[in-house]
C-alpha cells in the first residue's frame, strides 16, 4: 500500500468549496493518527472500516467516531473505508498467525518437558556407564542399551523438538550438543563408543607402561599391549610362531585381572598341547602369582 493509500486529507479544492476543517488521517497497522485543527486523536482501524459515508454530488465527507472529515471525493473515501478494512484484515490475519506461534511454542515446551527427565536419566547413565573406566566390549553396551531402551527410543523425538525453528530454552545448546554425544554414541554405528575405545586405549598404554615393561621378560610391543588392552566378547590375535602370542596372553590376563574384568576362577587359558599349558600356567604363576588359580589347558 502506497503513501497516497494510507495518508488522507482534504485536498486544495476541497478545502475552497467544503470549507474543510485542517485535517489529516493517516493509517498504518499498528497505529491510526488523526490530526484535526492541530490537535493528535488516535483511532481504531475498526472504526474507520465501518464509518459511514455521506454522498454529495462531488464532494463527500466520512465521519469517523465524532469527527466528520469532508473535502473528499467519493472515491477518496471509499479507498479510505477499503484501506482501513484492509489493514484490519491483515490485522487479524497477523493476530492469528500470532497465536498459532504461541500455540505450538507452548505444545513444544511441554513435550519438551515431557522428555526431558528421560533424557537426563539417560545422560547421567551413561555418564556412569564411561566413567567406570573400562573398554565398553559389545556385551557390555548392548546390556546398557537393553536397560535403558525405552529412553533410549525417545531420543528421535527429542530432537524434533531441539531443532523445530519455533523451540527456545535457554540450555538449547547444550542440550542440543548432549543429544549429540548420545546419539552418536548409543545409537548405529555407535562412533561415539569406537572414538571412546580408542581413546580409552592410548590413555592405558601411557598409564599401564610400567605393567606391559615388566610383566614379560622383554616389553611389549604396542601392537601386543593394544591386544592386552582390548576387551572384547571376542578377539582374535593371528601372529608368527615365536613372535609373542604367550607373553601378550599373559599380560591380558594380568591386565584383566586388575582392572577387575574378571576373577581368576573365572578364567580359562587354553594351549595347543600339554607342553605349551604347562608353559603358559608356569608363566602365569611366575609372572602373575595366579598361575594355581586359573584353568590351563
Amino acid at each position: 500500500m502506497t503513501d497516497n493509500a494510507t495518508r488522507f486529507s482534504p485536498g486544495f479544492f476541497g478545502r475552497i468549496f467544503c470549507g474543510s476543517s485542517n485535517w489529516a488521517l493517516t493509517l498504518s497497522s499498528t497505529s491510526s493518527v488523526l490530526f484535526y485543527d492541530e490537535q493528535k486523536e488516535s483511532i481504531s482501524l475498526a472504526t474507520i472500516a465501518t464509518a459511514p459515508i455521506e454522498e454529495g454530488y462531488f464532494w463527500s465527507a466520512i465521519t469517523v467516531g465524532t469527527r466528520r472529515l469532508d473535502g473528499l471525493t467519493l472515491v477518496r473515501c471509499q479507498m479510505l473505508v477499503d484501506a482501513a478494512q484492509a489493514l484490519t484484515d491483515k490485522l487479524k490475519q497477523q493476530q492469528a498467525r500470532d497465536a498459532k506461534r504461541k500455540a505450538e511454542e507452548a505444545s513444544l515446551l511441554a513435550q519438551f518437558a515431557h522428555l526431558y527427565p528421560s533424557f537426563e536419566r539417560l545422560s547421567t547413565a551413561y555418564d556412569a556407564f564411561i566413567d567406570r573406566g573400562w573398554y565398553i566390549r559389545t556385551y557390555l553396551l548392548n546390556d546398557f542399551l537393553a536397560t535403558w531402551q525405552d529412553d533410549l527410543a525417545r531420543l528421535p523425538s527429542l530432537e524434533a523438538i531441539l531443532v523445530h525453528p519455533l523451540f527456545h530454552h535457554e540450555k538449547q545448546a547444550e542440550i542440543r550438543a548432549e543429544h549429540r554425544r548420545l546419539s552418536q554414541a548409543l545409537t548405529p554405528p555407535y562412533a561415539g563408543i569406537t572414538q571412546y575405545n580408542e581413546r580409552f586405549v592410548n590413555t592405558e598404554i601411557k598409564e599401564w607402561a610400567d605393567f606391559f615393561n615388566n610383566v614379560e621378560k622383554s616389553k611389549l610391543t604396542k601392537e601386543q599391549q593394544i591386544a592386552a588392552i582390548v576387551h572384547e566378547d571376542r578377539n582374535l590375535l593371528v601372529a608368527a610362531a615365536g613372535s609373542g602370542k604367550s607373553s601378550t596372553l599373559v599380560a591380558k590376563v594380568g591386565y584383566a585381572l586388575k582392572k577387575e574384568y574378571v576373577k581368576p576362577d573365572e578364567i580359562l587359558a587354553l594351549a595347543f598341547n600339554t607342553d605349551a599349558a604347562r608353559e603358559l600356567s608356569e608363566r602365569l604363576e611366575n609372572r602373575l602369582n595366579i598361575g594355581h588359580c586359573l584353568t590351563v589347558e
